[in-house]
């Protein structure tokens, strides 16, 4: 992703996002094992993504939501309601 968004190493996104070269290598090779949400964050300010895109290769913007009024009509899973 970094490499369509214009960047061409490790090196340039780590200085775009402000994080450490090692960080930045570790996520642009995908060896990193411990995800740092304040690195990802950076990166994805970087990128000008949404961390989904970075998570998700599927994600999307487009994707349908949740209907409010469906979701409060059908409750949540699990609760059992109140009487009196």
């Amino acid at each position: 992703m970094a490499e369509a968004k214009g960047y061409s190493n490790a090196r340039e996104l780590a200085d775009a996002a402000g994080i450490s070269y090692n960080t930045a290598y570790g996520y642009w090779k995908d060896t990193t094992v411990n995800l740092n949400r304040h690195a990802l964050a950076k990166i994805c300010e970087a990128l000008g993504v949404h961390i989904y895109a970075l998570i998700d290769d599927d994600f999307t913007f487009t994707r349908p939501k949740a209907d409010p009024e469906s979701v409060r009509a059908s409750g949540r899973p699990g609760r059992k309601k109140r009487s009196g």
